[in-house]
Formats: C-alpha cells, sequence, structure tokens
C-alpha cells in the first residue's frame, strides 16, 4: 500500500488559494505512508500477469509446510 498526500499536486490552484489551504492545514505540505517503488513493481508484476507474460521475479516458489487440509463441516 502506498498512500501520498501533499498540497505540492495541487499545481492548477492560483496562488491565493494554496497560501490559504497552507494556513488551513498549519504549514503542511505532504506525507507519504509505504513504499512507492514496491507498489509500482506490483503494478508492473499484475499488469504483465494479465497481459499473459512470464514473472519477472525469478525466485523459486517457497516450500508449502503443510498440504491439503480437508474437513468436514456437520450441520
Amino acid at each position: 500500500m502506498f498512500l501520498k498526500l501533499g498540497l505540492d499536486d495541487l499545481e492548477d490552484l492560483p496562488e491565493g488559494a494554496k497560501e490559504m489551504a497552507s494556513q488551513a492545514t498549519g504549514g503542511f505540505q505532504s506525507a507519504s505512508f509505504g513504499n512507492e517503488e514496491a507498489l509500482d513493481l506490483l503494478v508492473d508484476e499484475v499488469t504483465d500477469w494479465m497481459l499473459g507474460k512470464d514473472p519477472k521475479d525469478r525466485r523459486p516458489a517457497r516450500k508449502q509446510i503443510a498440504g491439503i487440509i480437508d474437513a468436514e463441516i456437520d450441520d
């Protein structure tokens, strides 16, 4: 997950509106949470998967610790 908030992205606002927004937020300019690079890699990998391309990450898959669990539930 990646989240970025900021007044920097409000380039289309008139200068007076930017100043008012800055005052209303107490001088807050921007903040981000998470890892943008990891999100970009995930998006690329999912897009490639949807297009039928092979994965870029060629690390061997982790070994399964447990097998299939067969359970019956009584009503």
